[in-house]
């Protein structure tokens, strides 16, 4: 369940799913498209709407996930409305990020 009193550790942004990985150096992106993020640590957010970790896409570093992150279309929620107009109620309600791999 989606903790309100921890809304600074809630983003909005733009997920980019990694179709084709070849150790990290040559990628096939898919459509990006905009959903809910908790932030674990600088490098690594789950994206709440899928339930999948997300790594911050970064020049130099080896995508070793199926979904990035923009880190420039990032924006922290403000209110519980930024989270409610973002998920659905049922992720609202089953989120829990003590179930992902912290690294």
């Amino acid at each position: 369940m989606i903790n309100y009193n921890e809304l600074d550790k809630y983003y909005t942004g733009l997920g980019i799913p990694v179709e084709g990985n070849a150790g990290g150096v040559f990628l096939e992106l898919g459509d990006d498209f905009r959903t809910l993020f908790y932030k674990l640590n600088d490098d690594l957010y789950i994206d709440v709407n899928n339930g999948f970790l997300a790594q911050v896409m970064r020049k130099g570093t080896p995508v070793t996930l199926g979904e990035l992150v923009d880190e420039s279309s990032l924006t922290q929620v403000a209110t519980r409305k930024d989270i409610k107009d973002n998920t659905s109620f049922v992720r609202r309600l089953t989120f829990d990020p003590s179930k992902y791999n912290r690294r």
